[in-house]
């Protein structure tokens, strides 16, 4: 643990793999000797932690353990998540421990040649579920970037000690798998494996299969619980009668209110926030003694229980039923257990029939984790080109055999296309060629006479801005004549969304904001004159929502038109959107700026502003724009006649305040406001 080798632990949930990481950031700061204002220094720099997990909400829960534990120490933690403002390296030159995901990483450090002088002063690096490697969607974005790390600490080239990587996992029996791509040959990484008797509480494994049905939604989730409260009473006392009494008047859902008094909850994304949280707490403080819940709960919020029943390892995704993925039924499984009260727990899974071996594999920790980087590859290769990694094949070539993919690629050659070991190199060169020739024709890298790999300016800006390539594709093959209509429709199709879910509870609530005879959804005001507004429906869809793409179209154009979204899950879903869109958009205009088709790059322009506002450009909610005015006031505001900022610069402040029901001085500070707009 002292000493400055890479290290991988597999361990059991709860048997303290949180403290190796803390033990390392204190073998980290005893190694680094101190400059005179107490900072922890090694070769010359600062010192720097990064602490990386699948989900935000381990994130944040990191954040707010380590900022009091080590704080007295001089350290200071800063989170960068998709949820944080953080966006720049700037912002980081302060921070001493950085807690984030692979996404975010990867984002930042696409740049990392232009920021030189902090990315050499992480010394240390620390991967939390390291399991999510064999994710399909996201491993091969943690594979990246750590695989990127290590080429970072060769690039510098420092006489320092370098960067250490310490990988935990409570589920991995290829551990020195992992060991032997984070370490080195100079040298090795070092990888234990401790078994279920370092386990606190003793976890009790039951895999049951049974014929297939699907129960994963909100619906189902609600029906679970109510057929709970109607056969089984879980008050223990008039005491704890009170106190779930006390809970469920605070409640604002009717149904989660009945159940509550019965001692059973339910706990889902479309649950009100104010609701969801009560629940969250009412059941970590003992007094809620059953809850049933989505996927969204245990992958989420820490809240350990004495038993845990996964009912289906299904759930539903983009129109189809799909299996959990091995990250996500380990951290079902890992809430089992309170150290506090319990010595023994009980995790229960229930599955298909058919799929009973997979999941025993997984749970006792026989299911080895494999690399997905071949599945995304081409996208990586890409970002490397552009940071100059890779100059030329052969070098692409030495990358692809730095990564975890040609370790496991080696060792099971069955598992990547079926290939045999001999094949194995010769389809790894055919795979770099034939991604790096993809490239090349879609003008994203050159290739010159010497096979050297020369970025292209579109390639960059997919690089930059994070794109897929099958999203740069369909940018690329853009007529140059499309509308503004027609460009919403492009965006909404691009696979950045493609974690946006459409579920069935909600396509009701979809088709209304699409298109109602009786009232006025997506729509805009096209002018104002003499207090009159004129209205006219903005790019309706034809037919029912019935795809991601069209999900994606409707809240676009919902949130711009200013249509109030009431049902939680679909907020959270527009902040998840609006957050690609924006970077998406923006890449869009700048591959088109490299054309001459100005009227599809006008649009695009145009769009782009209106996600970047959350407006539709002469929507009369402009004032929405400013600082402490939303959808409410700004809809007061267009309802008198304040529909542009010139209208209400020129209006008395104390009118404004009228207005809006806002006492002074709220109308000097939109005037200020106002003022300082470009």
């Amino acid at each position: 643990m002292y000493t400055n080798k890479a290290l991988v632990v597999c361990a059991p949930t709860g048997s303290g793999k949180t403290v190796i990481f803390e033990l390392a950031i204190v073998a980290m700061l005893i190694n680094s000797p101190a400059n005179p204002q107490g900072k922890r220094k090694t070769g010359g720099s600062v010192s720097k932690v990064v602490y990386m997990a699948p989900i935000k909400a381990l994130c944040t829960e990191r954040y707010e353990d380590w900022s009091k534990k080590f704080s007295p120490l001089g350290l200071e933690c800063q989170e960068l998540t998709g949820d944080s403002d953080v966006d720049d390296y700037w912002q980081l030159q302060k921070a001493d421990i950085i807690l984030t995901t692979p996404e975010k990483w990867d984002s930042m450090t696409r740049r990392w040649r232009d920021n030189t002088s902090l990315v050499r002063r992480v010394h240390l690096f620390l991967i939390d579920e390291v399991h999510l490697l064999n994710d399909e969607t996201r491993g091969a974005t943690m594979e990246a970037v750590v695989s990127r790390m290590k080429t970072v600490q060769s690039c510098m080239k420092s006489d320092d000690s370098g960067l250490r990587f310490v990988a935990v996992s409570a589920t991995i029996p290829n551990t020195d798998d992992i060991a032997e791509w984070l370490g080195s040959a100079k040298q090795p990484a070092l990888s234990f494996d401790m078994d279920e008797s370092y386990r606190p509480v003793k976890l009790r494994k039951v895999v049951l299969g049974y014929p297939w049905s699907s129960n994963g939604s909100e619906k189902s989730v609600e029906q679970a619980a109510s057929t709970l409260a109607k056969d089984l009473n879980f008050v223990l006392d008039a005491t704890h009668r009170q106190t779930l009494t006390k809970v469920a008047n605070i409640v604002r859902n009717t149904r989660l209110r009945e159940m509550l008094v019965g001692g059973i909850g339910y706990h889902h994304a479309g649950l009100d926030a104010h609701d969801r949280h009560l629940v969250e707490e009412t059941f970590l403080a003992g007094d809620l003694l059953v809850l049933v819940s989505t996927s969204t709960l245990a992958m989420g919020v820490n809240l350990p229980a004495h038993l845990v029943v996964v009912k289906s390892t299904c759930h539903y995704v983009k129109g189809t039923f799909q299996e959990y993925t091995q990250s996500e039924i380990l951290q079902m499984t890992g809430r089992a257990g309170r150290p506090q009260f319990d010595e023994t727990a009980t995790a229960v899974i229930m599955t298909r029939e058919q799929s009973r071996s997979l999941y025993q594999n997984i749970v006792n920790g026989s299911q080895k984790i494999e690399s997905s980087l071949h599945s995304h590859l081409i996208e990586h290769l890409n970002a490397e080109i552009v940071l100059l990694t890779i100059c030329d094949v052969s070098v692409a070539l030495e990358w692809i055999r730095s990564t975890f993919l040609y370790i496991r690629l080696l060792k099971n050659p069955t598992h990547y296309e079926g290939l045999s070991k001999e094949e194995a190199d010769t389809r790894l060169h055919e795979l770099c060629t034939h991604n790096l020739s993809q490239l090349q024709s879609f003008n994203l890298i050159s290739i010159d006479k010497d096979q050297r790999l020369i970025p292209n300016e579109p390639g960059r800006l997919m690089a930059r801005y994070c794109l897929t390539f099958d999203t740069v594709k369909k940018f690329g093959s853009l007529t140059g004549n499309e509308s503004l209509q027609e460009m919403v429709d492009v965006i909404a199709g691009c696979r950045e969304f493609q974690e946006v879910n459409l579920r069935m509870n909600e396509r009701t609530t979809l088709n209304k904001m699409n298109k109602d005879k009786n009232r006025v959804v997506i729509r805009f005001i096209n002018s104002f004159d003499n207090n009159i507004f004129m209205s006219f429906h903005r790019f309706p869809m034809t037919g029912r929502i019935k795809t991601t793409q069209m999900k994606v179209n409707c809240l676009l154009q919902a949130t711009m038109g200013c249509i109030n979204i009431q049902d939680f899950a679909l907020s959270q879903d527009v902040t998840r959107i609006f957050r690609n869109a924006v970077r998406v958009a923006r890449c869009l205009v700048e591959l088109l700026m490299l054309k001459d088709n100005f009227k599809s790059l006008y649009n695009a322009t145009l769009l782009s502003k209106c996600i970047r506002a959350r407006l539709w450009e002469n929507s009369r909610y402009v004032t929405k724009q400013l600082t402490n005015i939303g959808a409410t006031l700004s809809s007061a505001l267009a309802n008198a006649g304040v529909a542009t900022f010139s209208r209400a610069h020129e209006m008395n402040p104390r009118e404004l305040e009228l207005i809006v029901n806002r006492h002074a001085p709220f109308g000097n500070h939109m005037h200020d406001a106002i003022k300082h707009l470009p």
